[in-house]
């Protein structure tokens, strides 16, 4: 594209707000499973414009004991920020590497 890296088009934009709100909303109910685990879970989740789940992808864990304590996590977020009217895509992937630490 010709445009200059500095602006966004309003699509644009509504993808990387949209992308903000799914990350904090995720965050809100990714609960640490004790045990002093740490490591990192590399999700990807595909979502429908009403915030529903579509897919849910563990791409890579530093333990397997998170992938578990990630998917809840992901499953018990749905429903998730619907699609704002500038997204017209019916399905959005998004990936977030979500770290685990002992508190």
């Amino acid at each position: 594209s010709s445009q200059e890296a500095t602006s966004l088009s309003p699509e644009s934009f509504a993808l990387v707000e949209h992308k903000r709100q799914v990350r904090e909303h995720l965050k809100h109910h990714l609960l640490h499973p004790g045990n002093g685990l740490e490591g990192i879970v590399h999700l990807r989740l595909s979502l429908g414009p009403a915030g529903t789940l579509e897919e849910l992808t563990l791409l890579e864990a530093t333990d397997l004991r998170l992938v578990e304590a990630a998917r809840e996590g992901a499953s018990s977020a749905t429903p998730y920020p619907p699609f704002p009217q500038e997204i017209r895509e019916h399905r959005l992937p998004y990936e977030f590497l979500v770290q685990y630490r002992s508190e």
